[in-house]
């Protein structure tokens, strides 16, 4: 079995920014990110593989057809 890091703050970044950019191009994708919910929205992806991750935010864009702060949940 191999083990690999999981992702940390900059590559959950990247991931999101990637993410986003190829919905960009949908009309019907609404995204609503301040720099600070981006961060909670990152923050709260930390400890999930990157294929969770990413996972967790296509399904979060398919469901509503959009991104923003009300889909990060405030604790």
């Amino acid at each position: 079995m191999v083990d690999f890091p999981l992702p940390d703050l900059e590559d959950l970044r990247e991931l999101l920014r990637r993410i986003l950019a190829e919905v960009s191009e949908q009309s019907h994708i609404t995204v609503e990110l301040d720099a600070a919910t981006e961060d909670r929205l990152i923050n709260a992806a930390l400890g999930l593989t990157r294929k969770e991750a990413e996972n967790v935010l296509a399904k979060t864009l398919v469901l509503d057809s959009k991104l923003s702060a009300d889909d990060v949940a405030v604790e």
